[in-house]
């Protein structure tokens, strides 16, 4: 069984009234202690496959599971005990808390 596993997902946006695909019928296995690189042009899927493997979005269709655990059907607040527990994530942009200092925003999560 596979650190990380992703069954079938699918990832649809509405631009403009239209759909857009951003990932069709991804598979994917990653075996604990594995390194991993996504790489691809831009607008081909990295960050939206990072977001829902953090559970930040969810999938159009598919499932995903973290150490046997169905992150595909859970509810908010047991995503953010999976991500307090299971996920670390350094962002594109930063989105550090505009009236806290560096050193503040760096320590948020030591206070959580």
């Amino acid at each position: 069984m596979a650190l990380i596993e992703l069954r079938g997902i699918n990832k649809t946006y509405e631009m403009g009234g239209e759909p857009l695909r951003a990932l069709r019928d991804l598979e994917l296995d990653i075996e604990a202690g594995e390194y991993i690189s996504i790489m691809g042009p831009s607008g081909s899927g990295k960050s939206t496959l990072l977001y829902l493997l953090s559970g930040l979005e969810i999938t159009t269709s598919g499932e995903i599971w973290l150490e046997d655990k169905p992150v595909h059907s859970m509810d908010e607040k047991l995503i953010t005990l999976l991500r307090r527990e299971y996920i670390g994530f350094v962002f594109q942009d930063f989105n550090l808390v505009p009236n806290l200092t560096f050193l503040e925003n760096i320590l948020i999560p030591a206070y959580l």
